[in-house]
């Protein structure tokens, strides 16, 4: 009727524009669903991880971290945290990832469950955040949740969760990801304080592992994709209508946190010079290290693909790598880089998470040297986030165009959660031990020298040393300038009374590559060969080789011998403690320790003039 007020339809999500039909659903999911698939995930996690609740430490880098380290043992306190914030120790400045240990110390001691419980759940927060950052940049909710359950329950995650010492791994992408979320908050809302927060979470990340370094250029690549920033770069627009900007805008945004990362570089080089972590060039020249990383990067697919063969360690093989492997290699990460360039403008993300992948493995490719190690499962726990999202885009997108159903897509889905799953459940039994982890890595790599070693050493620490000594045979015929391995066959004739023999080999593996600590023990065992051969100045100058090598060490010696006096006193123990502080400067301490040990055996006094070249200057 004329002049009557007509009431509008209600329009319902039908009849809606396309745009804001997508862009409701896409609300709904987001404030629906995806508090539930995180806290799936994060359950989902802690399921497939619950074995390793039952596993202990190992002696592999957890002694030096939490067993035998009296810093972390004493928990939170104003000296622990201090030193913390300035050491060093484990040949890296790491300190937010010690006060994670000290923190696990004041909480449940020694006992090894609730040390994993905590890896585990910061395993699981990242699982659960890798989905909220995914489904924030791209709006795409399914396709997130299955990139995030893929890493979670991939094989080569569980070095990272299972093995105490890399609490570093997991708590640095904890915050290397919460950067990432403060970044996307940023570019949809720029402002002084959400950049500040970018910066805090990243030098928080690198507190906890200088692998985080590649930050900025992570956020270089997000600018590429999800978020469609860089006007020169792409047309498309991002699913949050983010604004294009120039790419020297872009560049500028990243220029403080790449110095962060220059800083953070600095850093760790020295720690790991000072800790002798670093290896020389001589030992591995630039063409092996070059060679050796275009192999790995190939490797690590493999294992992405079919993670079957895992192991604690890969030793590097140096020069023998074969050229044809390397050419092979080289070609293989040629192709794939030509094939993303191809469809970048088809497909971004293949390009985005194959330059994710590259970028993200840089530090710890082996390019700078670190260890002994060809490559290391732990070193992938971040890059191959890029391929199993580019994978996940691409499959889904063919998935989409062959128009397959979604009963197929379910049903494949379930193998292939259910075969890494199975995988992941069986590769946390080889961590449940020392004796397992070096066993299996002998099964799948063979020719290991290190492993070799180091099941030796598991062996006479279980009382069998006729079972180790043929280990530590092997390492050296697989490897003959293993100092490490020449150190352990010493220390073994030793202990069974060959002087001549143990001083050889102790000599041998002081003059060839080891690290601090082993180092520390060739001239420790050297000192007290030297004192049984009744050599005092030979005795005297290793003891001293020893205090310099790793003055830690040698102070944890000299608490040894107190504590052992302490408990059961006898002549020997306070000989030894005597020598130990004279070496160490603690004259007055010396004396009386060894007026102590003559007190107790008055024939030590026959030994009075050994005993003052042993503490002379």
């Amino acid at each position: 009727m004329h002049g009557a007020r007509q009431i509008p339809k209600k329009r319902s999500l039908k009849s809606a524009s396309p745009s804001s039909a997508v862009s409701a659903r896409l609300h709904i999911w987001k404030f629906r669903t995806v508090p539930a698939g995180m806290v799936a995930l994060i359950l989902l996690s802690f399921l497939l991880y619950s074995p390793t609740l039952r596993h202990g430490f190992v002696h592999w880098d957890d002694d030096g971290y939490v067993v035998e380290n009296a810093h972390v043992q004493e928990g939170l306190s104003w000296q622990s945290i201090r030193w913390a914030l300035t050491t060093t120790e484990a040949s890296n400045w790491h300190p937010l990832t010690w006060l994670s240990h000290e923190l696990d110390c004041q909480l449940f001691g020694l006992r090894p469950q609730g040390h994993h419980a905590t890896s585990i759940f910061l395993h699981a927060l990242n699982a659960a955040l890798l989905f909220y950052v995914l489904q924030s940049a791209t709006g795409m909710g399914l396709r997130s949740w299955i990139v995030a359950a893929l890493w979670s329950l991939h094989p080569l995650a569980v070095e990272s969760v299972s093995w105490v010492a890399e609490r570093k791994n997991v708590l640095s992408m904890l915050l290397f990801l919460l950067a990432l979320l403060a970044y996307i908050r940023y570019v949809r809302c720029p402002s002084l304080g959400r950049y500040i927060a970018i910066a805090v979470l990243f030098a928080i990340a690198l507190a906890a592992k200088p692998m985080v370094i590649t930050l900025p250029l992570a956020l270089m690549i997000a600018d590429y994709w999800p978020l469609n920033r860089i006007a020169e770069w792409s047309a498309q627009t991002s699913w949050g209508g983010l604004p294009k900007i120039p790419l020297t805008r872009a560049l500028a945004e990243k220029a403080p946190l790449l110095l962060l990362s220059v800083c953070s570089a600095i850093v760790t080089v020295f720690a790991q010079r000072l800790g002798g972590a670093l290896q020389s060039f001589d030992e591995y020249p630039l063409g092996v290290r070059l060679s050796n990383a275009a192999v790995a990067y190939v490797a690590y697919l493999k294992q992405l693909v079919w993670p079957l063969q895992l192991a604690a360690l890969y030793p590097h093989r140096g020069a023998s790598l074969s050229w044809s492997r390397v050419v092979l290699a080289l070609t293989f990460v040629a192709v794939i880089t030509w094939l993303t360039w191809k469809n970048r403008r088809s497909k971004p993300y293949l390009l985005a998470g194959w330059l994710w992948y590259l970028v993200t493995l840089i530090p710890v490719i082996g390019i700078v040297q670190v260890g002994m190690q060809a490559r290391a499962d732990r070193y992938t726990y971040l890059p191959v986030v890029g391929v199993i999202f580019g994978m996940v885009w691409l499959v889904s997108d063919v998935a989409n165009q062959l128009r397959v159903g979604s009963v197929p897509r379910r049903a494949i889905a379930v193998v292939v959660f259910s075969a890494l799953a199975i995988a992941t459940w069986r590769q946390q039994d080889s961590w449940s031990d020392e004796y397992s982890l070096w066993t299996h890595a002998l099964a799948v790599t063979g020719d290991n020298y290190i492993a070799e070693r180091n099941l030796g050493a598991e062996l006479i620490s279980r009382g069998e040393p006729d079972e180790a000594f043929p280990r530590f045979q092997r390492a050296i015929r697989f490897n003959p300038r293993d100092g490490a391995a020449h150190i352990d066959i010493g220390a073994f004739l030793l202990s069974h009374g060959q002087l001549e023999g143990a001083i050889r080999e102790l000599d041998l593996g002081s003059q060839l590559p080891a690290d601090r600590k082993q180092k520390f023990s060739a001239y420790e065992n050297l000192a007290v060969a030297f004192v049984e051969r009744e050599d005092a100045l030979q005795a005297r100058n290793n003891f001293r080789l020893a205090r310099d090598t790793d003055p830690a060490s040698f102070q944890q010696l000299i608490t040894g011998y107190q504590r052992r006096v302490q408990e059961s006193p006898s002549a020997d123990a306070y000989f030894w403690l005597a020598v130990l502080q004279a070496q160490a400067g603690q004259q007055s301490e010396a004396q009386t320790s060894w007026l102590k040990a003559l007190s107790l055996r008055p024939q030590y006094s026959s030994m009075q003039s050994f005993f003052d070249i042993l503490a002379s200057s």
